[in-house]
């Protein structure tokens, strides 16, 4: 049981103020109530993506992509690997979630944001298309951002680029920590019959965190008696 609450503490161990798990949030989490863990995947890869995009911007060289930065944050290049493995993640259906889920919640926000974005062309039109409303959000005005995934990922960059600025070491020293607690959680979480089709293969990186965390007495909140496959995660068998 503590274990297990010490990977469910991936949040607040990552955002408490002065990285004490007594004190208070510095940042609160939209996704924390979702249902599901490929909404909240995907609501804090979202938010990532327009920290890095705001970083982008703000880089005086102009550089012409997110990962191409002359000079980036210690953790950045730790944060976008892992915000973008659990993003992918998301479409293998190796998450917690039942996979017809995991592929119904990604087909949906890809459709939020090409709803949301039609018509934008380069990273800063996207910033400007998904920002004013999220900023408004995140400084206590109106909160309709927030009914979808996408909304929710804009406020929640907001809110964090308030607390931190997009080159505070802080910012990344911070999410790095998040995606690292949030990876080992949803490896530890994912049914043991979805990894076992994976160490098969060349294997994925969370079946390998999978295999060390049960080791370890890791369980998340599955176990290994859990081992019946969905219907859609049998074409992966």
């Amino acid at each position: 049981a503590v274990n297990n609450r010490l990977l469910s503490d991936y949040f607040r161990n990552a955002f408490a103020a002065g990285g004490d798990q007594g004190s208070s949030l510095l940042v609160e989490d939209p996704a924390g109530e979702l249902d599901g863990e490929s909404h909240k995947i995907l609501v804090w890869h979202i938010a990532t993506g327009l920290c890095q995009i705001k970083l982008l911007l703000e880089d005086k060289a102009g550089a012409g992509d997110l990962y191409a930065l002359p000079a980036t944050p210690p953790h950045y290049a730790a944060v976008a690997c892992l915000s973008n493995y659990c993003a992918y993640l998301v479409t293998q259906k190796l998450v917690p979630d039942n996979g017809l889920v995991a592929e119904e919640v990604f087909d949906d926000v890809r459709e939020e944001a090409y709803t949301a974005l039609r018509g934008c062309s380069t990273v800063r039109e996207i910033r400007d298309r998904l920002v004013p409303a999220a900023a408004a959000a995140a400084h206590g005005g109106a909160a309709a951002s927030t009914t979808t995934i996408v909304g929710m990922g804009a406020q929640l960059s907001e809110k964090l680029l308030l607390a931190y600025g997009c080159r505070d070491d802080h910012l990344w020293e911070r999410l790095a920590r998040f995606w690292a607690g949030f990876l080992l959680h949803l490896s530890a979480s994912t049914r043991a019959a979805k990894h076992e089709i994976h160490l098969q293969g060349r294997g994925e990186l969370t079946t390998h965190l999978w295999v060390l965390l049960s080791h370890a007495g890791f369980l998340g909140k599955t176990s290994h008696g859990q081992q019946l496959l969905d219907p859609v995660d049998l074409d992966d068998a």
